[in-house]
């Protein structure tokens, strides 16, 4: 068998005599993106209509986001434990990437209201989530030659809570 097929056959063998608890080590670790998504469509079918409960440790970060609470542990320590949205909402804010002709007037001008950094040509604005993207959008339409809008993911989250990307 190859890894993928045995990691298959695993999740099928812990599943055989219907748990109400399972506990998964990377389960998709080694699977392409069609088998991957097969077993989370299981996972989550089993979850909603047989009350599975589903303990879970991954890398794969977009694994996390139907995940109904998280632990989120580094080198050891738990750094972070809420529900997902909660800690989108603390920790990966929205970000809108201006194109324009003079990005560090208008960063001057928004360093009142909202976080902004220069990344090269262009201005980036991080929005909590109680700010809205479309009054800058409306009042500084002249200004922008390109925008892009990049909302607060759960990778995101785990960069400004550790410092670092996944390993």
């Amino acid at each position: 068998l190859s890894g993928g097929q045995r990691r298959r056959v695993d999740i099928a063998r812990a599943l055989v005599h219907q748990p109400k608890f399972l506990i998964l080590d990377e389960p998709s670790t080694g699977l392409d993106i069609q088998t991957r998504n097969v077993i989370w469509d299981a996972l989550l079918r089993l979850r909603q209509e047989q009350g599975l409960t589903i303990l879970l440790t991954t890398h794969y970060l977009e694994e996390v986001e139907a995940a109904d609470y998280v632990y989120i542990i580094d080198h050891g320590h738990l750094i972070a434990a809420d529900t997902v949205s909660q800690l989108k909402s603390q920790y990966a804010y929205d970000t809108l990437s201006l194109d324009l002709e003079d990005p560090q007037a208008l960063a001057q001008e928004l360093a009142s209201d909202y976080q902004v950094r220069l990344d090269g040509p262009l201005l980036k604005v991080d929005l909590k989530p109680e700010q809205s993207v479309w009054p800058l959008l409306d009042r500084y339409r002249p200004l922008i030659k390109h925008f892009e809008y990049h909302r607060g993911s759960v990778d995101d989250l785990f960069i400004n809570l550790t410092g670092r990307e996944i390993r």
